[in-house]
């Protein structure tokens, strides 16, 4: 692939240089070197275009019984199930809604059930 760019670039700017130097003079020699860079241009995505349909695609399989691990780093840091620790925040932020706890309150017992 870095060759054919490689070579591509070259040609384009060859081909560009010719086309601007024939176009006083020669019209059908401008014009044959604009092909030739057009062409060279539609080859080139032709194969890029076939190539990055062939590469294959990356297969992940599971086992049927077996569920894939969590990593280390996404697990809860609590011994808490989320959905009390969920139950409870929901439950702490009606209080504080009604007005029975304070905003000061409502911070540090979030931080309790957030550290279990």
């Amino acid at each position: 692939m870095k060759t054919m760019s490689v070579i591509g670039i070259v040609l384009f700017s060859l081909s560009l240089f010719l086309m601007t130097m024939f176009i006083d003079e020669d019209d059908e020699a401008a014009i044959g070197w604009g092909l030739i860079a057009t062409l060279y241009a539609l080859a080139f995505a032709i194969v890029v275009l076939v190539k990055s349909n062939s590469k294959p695609k990356p297969v992940v399989e599971f086992s049927a019984g077996t569920p894939p691990a969590i990593p280390e780093s996404m697990k809860p840091k609590t011994n808490m199930p989320i959905t009390d620790m969920a139950d409870q925040l929901l439950k702490l932020n009606e209080l504080k809604e009604k007005g029975i706890l304070s905003e000061d309150e409502f911070q540090a017992k979030k931080s309790d059930i957030l550290k279990k």
